[in-house]
């Protein structure tokens, strides 16, 4: 199931599709790396058809009502994808991350068959910044593992003062900026999944995994992060996100917005899971994965 792009509206679809990924990386100079792949992606789309939901988006209707076959979406056929990209990683620790900067850009050709072509590129920046006089990280002696803790010990460790103390003296402000864009070739009809998105993997964590779809989008995400034990993080997040059809049509004044709190359980050399809670005008969304936003 998924949003049509531009429409409040749920649309079901079939697709049993598979893929395939070849990857490729090495250090170019400095902090820098390259990165090329190969991603062949076997869609099976032959049952998409038969779906509840009536088409309203412009995108899927087409022309007399051939949407669905016009991007691909009634029939199967492969899509043979090769990325090129780059990354710069000065992050002091992948996990507890207290400084540095993490820089990622992919572009992307899909040759497919059935005239579907399309290419896109995407841009991830995440900076750090440490802020208070205490090391971030809480030592042995002043947390507790994990797999000790009760009850009772938790709410021990969460006494105001504590938090208090964890608040001001240890602290981190994450920033993160994302943009993506994708562009239909002539004569071709790029499928649903050319379109970029932003929700929940944006991150818009107030909003579902794909929320919004478009051609642009673009989004700018804070975090302000403490200790709360050892091993967890307590996070408070404030989040924009724009899509529309070009760079030149999004309205800065006119974003969608999500905000919340939660926790991340992390060790120094593994990322364990998330717990948060994400709001927005009309709504709430929990998310609990092992998925860290960045």
């Amino acid at each position: 199931t998924s949003i049509q792009p531009g429409e409040n509206t749920n649309f079901a679809y079939a697709d049993s599709s598979s893929s395939y990924d070849i990857y490729f990386g090495h250090p170019l100079f400095e902090l820098f790396t390259g990165k090329a792949a190969f991603h062949l992606r076997q869609n099976r789309f032959d049952d998409a058809s038969i779906q509840p939901d009536p088409i309203v988006s412009e995108f899927l209707k087409g022309e007399n009502g051939s949407g669905l076959a016009m991007r691909g979406l009634s029939d199967n056929w492969n899509d043979y994808v090769f990325h090129l990209g780059f990354g710069r990683d000065s992050r002091n620790n992948e996990y507890i991350t207290v400084s540095g900067s993490n820089l990622s850009f992919d572009w992307a050709y899909h040759l497919t068959e059935q005239a579907h072509d399309f290419h896109q590129w995407n841009t991830r920046w995440t900076k750090y910044y440490r802020l208070g006089k205490d090391k971030y990280e809480i030592p042995v002696k002043g947390g507790m593992k994990l797999s000790n803790l009760d009850l009772e010990k938790m709410l021990k460790n969460l006494e105001y003062e504590s938090i208090r103390s964890q608040l001001f003296n240890r602290k981190v402000v994450v920033l993160q900026l994302t943009a993506a864009q994708s562009y239909e070739l002539p004569g071709q009809h790029a499928p649903l999944y050319a379109l970029n998105s932003i929700g929940d993997e944006s991150p818009l964590r107030g909003y579902p995994g794909s929320r919004f779809k478009d051609w642009t989008t673009a989004a700018i995400s804070t975090e302000y992060r403490f200790p709360i034990i050892r091993l967890v993080d307590g996070t408070i997040f404030n989040e924009y996100g724009w899509a529309a059809s070009k760079f030149r049509q999004i309205k800065p004044w006119e974003p969608y917005n999500s905000w919340g709190f939660g926790i991340r359980v992390r060790r120094s050399d593994i990322f364990l899971f998330r717990a948060q809670l994400g709001f927005r005008t009309d709504g709430i969304r929990v998310n609990l994965t092992v998925d860290p936003t960045y």
